[in-house]
């Protein structure tokens, strides 16, 4: 039988299986029985798996006043913080710690040209009350004709050291923790893996599309194929055989050209109690110039695993926080405020990002999201104001959970290139969102089919409340409580708690603040 046709009989029967059970109902059985599941699981996202708290890190402390940074003087202050910085890097570990006060990082006469880098692990930024970082002068463009050239104020660029690639053997079903590949490498438990899939046979990217079809100006999918890349740690290793600290996200079949390397992040830094201020009070406009898209962008965090950002505000940005190319990252309690600009914060290529109880109240252009092959991100509980969207800026990003979020739902800004469509792949999953804004879609079509810009296949819809929004769900891949609220009332809650048989205490205490 047809793979695509095989595909589009299994989404009918999830949706029809919907009308006999919840979708959780589902999962549950599924998961109790040892079954693949029919939603992903997505209750490994964040710091530690969300098994445990963000930790009080008590690395030594390094104070960027006795570097010769001086708050409050009207002084450049970002020579001294790089210097305090480059200290604790060198210590092996540290806290960058900000005393109250105004710290001016980007000044007029050349310092636009170099970013703060932050090369190494267990490196935290933290700022006493009161903390605030100026960003007098904006970034500027490494190439003005290129709108996305203009680097981040402040890089966590840690060199991230990969091995040869090894061939994967046998196949792994989604859920499964057991890879077999022809060489373990020297891997022992608590290492890093990067799991990878380059595949641009014609037969595959259709069945990943299914069952829509790819457009010729789509040149990133029709060249380069599918890509998957994924990051896990390993918990055991024996002769040829890798298991899992965590499941397997997206099906591996070995003929397709899966490998796997080791990956050697940087682990346990973090961000915390950071006032980060721009200078961005122009109206905002999108693609206008290099200023605008990413003149004030203020964290770039690459490279990391079980990192933190939490309880920072961004103030008259363009671009709040990329976490790119990370595993087990988590954002909570942070804050977009002032005049909105391009971005607020989002997941790039990383695997298992928890983005939790943040607020755009600035209105970026997109809002809290995902893009390029992020997998298994979850937005947990966050608010916007009406006037945005989450983000979804393609170049194939999977297994996006969008959980009771509070805000817009304004057509048009999912983001993306032309050549790096579609905006999002399989399992874009929105759970309990409740739209805010008054734009009226009487046939909301996440496959567009009169606008080139906005491709996301068959998502899962579970409890959407909106005034004036209706979906064509001959685009949905499954759809209950569309003018409601479904139950569990958060899928990652629920999941995380069928997992470890409780919910963590720190996620209790954030839900009741």
């Amino acid at each position: 039988m047809n793979k695509s046709l095989i595909i589009t009989l299994i989404s009918c029967f999830v949706v029809q299986l919907s009308a006999q059970k919840t979708l959780f109902e589902t999962y549950k059985a599924q998961k109790l029985a040892g079954q693949e599941t029919t939603l992903p699981d997505f209750s490994y996202a964040g710091y530690e798996y969300g098994e445990k708290a963000i930790p009080q890190a008590n690395y030594k402390l390094f104070n960027v006043t006795d570097f010769g940074a001086v708050p409050d003087d009207e002084k450049s202050d970002k020579l001294a913080i790089q210097r305090c910085i480059d200290a604790a890097v060198a210590n092996g570990s540290g806290i960058v710690y900000f005393p109250k006060g105004l710290y001016r990082v980007n000044e007029a006469g050349g310092e636009s040209e170099t970013p703060i880098v932050i090369n190494g692990s267990r490196i935290v930024l933290r700022g006493e009350t009161g903390a605030v970082l100026f960003m007098k002068e904006h970034m500027t463009a490494l190439d003005p004709s290129k709108l996305w050239t203009t680097p981040y104020l402040f890089q966590f660029k840690k060199k991230v050291k990969r091995s040869q690639p090894v061939n994967v053997l046998d196949d792994a079903r989604t859920g499964s923790f057991v890879l077999k590949v022809e060489s373990t490498g020297g891997l022992a438990a608590g290492d890093w893996i990067e799991l990878n899939l380059q595949n641009n046979e014609p037969a595959r990217v259709a069945e990943e599309l299914s069952p829509f079809q790819a457009q010729p100006e789509w040149t990133e999918i029709n060249q380069k194929g599918v890509i998957v890349k994924v990051f896990h740690q390993v918990k055991k290793v024996s002769a040829n055989e890798i298991v899992l600290a965590d499941p397997i996200m997206y099906p591996v079949v070995a003929t397709n050209n899966w490998t796997l390397s080791k990956w050697e992040p940087a682990t346990q830094c973090g961000v915390e109690n950071l006032h980060f201020k721009g200078n961005f009070h122009d109206r905002f406009v999108h693609h206008r110039s290099a200023i605008d898209d990413g003149g004030w962008s203020i964290l770039q965090i690459n490279g990391q695993a079980n990192g933190w950002l939490k309880d920072c505000i961004f103030e008259d940005v363009n671009n709040g926080a990329r976490i790119q190319q990370c595993a087990n990252f988590t954002v909570l309690n942070c804050k977009m405020t002032g005049n909105g600009g391009h971005a607020a914060i989002s997941s790039e290529g990383s695997s298992r990002v928890l983005i939790a109880k943040c607020d755009d109240s600035a209105s970026e252009w997109h809002t809290f999201g995902i893009a390029k092959p992020a997998m298994n991100t979850v937005i947990w509980r966050c608010t916007t104001v009406p006037t945005t969207c989450f983000e979804s800026h393609a170049s194939q990003p999977r297994n996006t959970l969008i959980d009771n979020q509070q805000g817009g739902f304004v057509i048009s800004r999912y983001g993306g290139a032309i050549g790096s469509l579609p905006n999002h792949l399989q399992n874009l999953i929105l759970w309990n969102y409740t739209a805010t804004n008054a734009d009226a879609y009487p046939n909301y079509e996440f496959w567009d089919t009169k606008d080139k810009w906005l491709k996301i296949p068959m998502p899962i819809i579970a409890g959407f409340k909106a005034e004036n929004i209706q979906f064509n769900q001959q685009q949905l891949k499954a759809a209950e409580a569309l003018n409601g609220r479904t139950t569990p009332e958060s899928l990652y809650e629920a999941q995380l708690e069928l997992r470890l048989g409780k919910l963590p205490q720190w996620l209790m205490d954030c839900k009741e603040k």
